[in-house]
């Protein structure tokens, strides 16, 4: 088991999320903290993460994501809970196009976000 356990960009990929969350759980020791970001399932993720991402700037291969498979936050959380983690944090991940940089956002979770769950 280990004190921290990312999962960064993977969980809207993943074929069965209960058993990936369980995976997750079994890896954190208690007390640990489990790490993961995603996409929300929301219009403005389509059009910036799909059609922005893949089709218009061509940062990812056509086809990488599925907006089927984003997942809200409370869906996230809900799964935390459901395999003994706790939700401490959520933020958002927001690219601000003036400056080309990534910021995170505590009011932002439309396209991407940030949760952090802790395991007792």
């Amino acid at each position: 088991q280990y004190d921290v356990v990312l999962a960064l960009e993977i969980i809207e990929h993943v074929a069965d999320l209960s058993v990936f969350m369980q995976a997750i759980s079994a890896l954190v020791k208690p007390g640990g903290i489990v790490i993961l970001s995603t996409l929300n399932r929301t219009i403005k993720s389509y059009a910036f993460a799909i059609l922005g991402a893949e089709y218009v700037l061509r940062w990812l291969p056509k086809g990488t994501h599925h907006w089927n498979k984003f997942l809200k936050p409370s869906e996230v959380a809900k799964e935390l809970r459901h395999h003994g983690l706790l939700l401490a944090e959520q933020r958002g991940l927001v690219l601000n196009p003036f400056r080309q940089e990534w910021e995170i956002s505590a009011k932002d979770l439309d396209v991407n976000y940030l949760m952090v769950a802790t395991k007792d």
